[in-house]
C-alpha cells in the first residue's frame, strides 16, 4: 500500500497533536472496513513524527474497531514496525497489506500521510 498514492476517500481526522523535543506525535481517527460499511467507530491511530528528519518514529494502535480476527489485526506490531523509518521525501513509500484486511491496512497507511500532510503544510 502506497503512503502518499492512497486515495482521498475516507480521509483520517487529527483529533490530537503534540510536540515533545523533536517529536510530533498525532492522535487520528481513521475510518477502517468497519467505519466505512457499517457506520460503525473509526480506528484511532498514534502517529509519531520526528520532525527534524521527517521520518516516521512509530505507529501505535490506540484502539481498533475492525472485524475481530481480520481488521484488527492492523494491531500487529509486524505490521506497525513497516512504518519506521519512512520518509516524507519518499513519495513511493510503502508498506505490505494485512491479507484479508486491506481496509484496515489502508486506515493505518492514510493515518501516516495525514500525520505527515499536518505537520509539512
Amino acid at each position: 500500500l502506497g503512503i502518499f498514492t492512497d486515495s482521498q476517500d475516507n480521509l483520517p481526522e487529527v483529533l490530537e497533536q503534540t510536540e515533545e523535543g523533536s517529536v510530533v506525535t498525532f492522535v487520528l481517527s481513521a475510518p477502517g472496513y468497519y467505519a466505512i460499511q457499517s457506520g460503525g467507530e473509526p480506528n484511532k491511530i498514534e502517529v509519531k513524527i520526528n520532525k527534524d528528519t521527517n521520518t516516521v518514529e512509530s505507529v501505535a494502535i490506540v484502539s481498533v474497531n475492525d472485524t475481530p480476527g481480520l481488521g484488527d489485526r492492523i494491531d500487529d506490531p509486524a505490521f506497525l514496525d513497516q512504518f519506521k523509518g519512512i520518509s516524507f521525501e519518499d513519495k513511493n513509500a510503502g508498506v505490505d497489506a494485512i491479507s484479508g484486511a486491506t481496509i484496515s491496512s489502508t486506515s493505518v497507511t492514510k493515518a501516516v500521510r495525514i500525520a505527515f500532510e499536518t505537520l509539512n503544510k
